[in-house]
């Protein structure tokens, strides 16, 4: 029985996005899990709750910030784990994140990104294996 493993991408680049599903899903199956995802440019009108992992890009477009996004799931009372990444590099998204004080976000680079990922299905995938047992 193979178990799915909701991933929420939040990124204007759908093809940087789609350079790294098959990744995931790789890494995601070697734990019998299949991976659905979606991919959108924008936060609004998410159910957030849904999801395993939502993955949120920095820059998003001219009018719509990752930060909202992150601000929005957090007001909505959405714990669900978060991997806020950028081109930019994991400082300014923890200068970004102590000047709106938003909590539980993990940060990466666009070129560590794969490795944060995967350090955060571990994570997950451990929480539920121990609730199970």
């Amino acid at each position: 029985m193979r178990i799915e493993y909701k991933i929420l991408w939040i990124d204007d680049d759908p093809d940087w996005v789609g350079s790294k599903v098959d990744n995931v899903k790789e890494y995601l199956s070697d734990f019998g899990f299949v991976l659905k995802h979606d991919i959108n440019p924008s936060y609004k009108g998410i159910d957030f709750s849904q999801y395993d992992i939502i993955a949120v890009d920095y820059n998003l477009s001219d009018e719509e910030k990752g930060v909202d996004a992150l601000n929005l799931i957090r007001k909505e009372k959405v714990y669900t784990e978060i991997l806020f990444y950028s081109q930019a590099g994991e400082q300014k998204l923890r200068e970004e994140m102590q000047k709106n004080q938003v909590e539980g976000v993990y940060f990466a680079s666009r070129t560590n990104f794969l490795e944060k990922m995967e350090r955060l299905i571990d994570t997950t995938i451990r929480k539920t294996q121990e609730i199970n047992n």
